[in-house]
């Protein structure tokens, strides 16, 4: 499960509904499936599992248990106040993404043009992906978040 795009979260009931196309012509006791659920997604299986458990063989969630707070507490914390205009994650006011940017930019300067660059370049050029989505500046910076989670 992942979010539509950014800013929109996925609707469980959207994930039932394919689920339940999907499996229409299987029978009963293979119409279940399994869930496995990383950070946003740890969220999202735990309400589809909430929703509609019926629908479900297992889940398996990894980083990504609801707090009391909601998810948006959970990123503010991590990535502090993002601001959306920003060439890369080290304009964020806190939190550990600005951290990491620091340490990968100190170790790697000659980066920092290359990625305005490469922004830039994004903002002004349409770029298609193989599956047919658009590679967007803001798409680009979320690739830093996965290389950043090692080392």
């Amino acid at each position: 499960m992942d979010q539509r795009s950014p800013g929109q979260r996925i609707s469980v009931n959207d994930c039932e509904a394919i689920r339940k196309i999907l499996t229409a012509d299987f029978p009963e006791e293979k119409q279940k499936w399994s869930l496995l659920g990383q950070s946003f997604g740890g969220f999202c299986c735990v309400s589809y599992l909430s929703k509609f458990p019926e629908g479900l063989r297992e889940v398996f969630t990894s980083g990504g248990l609801p707090p009391l707070a909601g998810p948006d507490v959970v990123y503010e914390k991590l990535f502090g106040r993002l601001n959306p205009k920003a060439l890369d994650a080290s304009q964020c006011d806190t939190g550990k993404v600005k951290e990491r940017n620091g340490a990968y930019y100190r170790k790697y300067p000659e980066d920092i043009q290359r990625v305005k660059d490469i922004i830039r370049y994004l903002e002004s050029d349409k770029i298609i992906l193989p599956s047919g989505g658009t590679l967007s500046a803001l798409r680009f910076r979320q690739l830093g978040m996965h290389f950043g989670a090692h080392g």
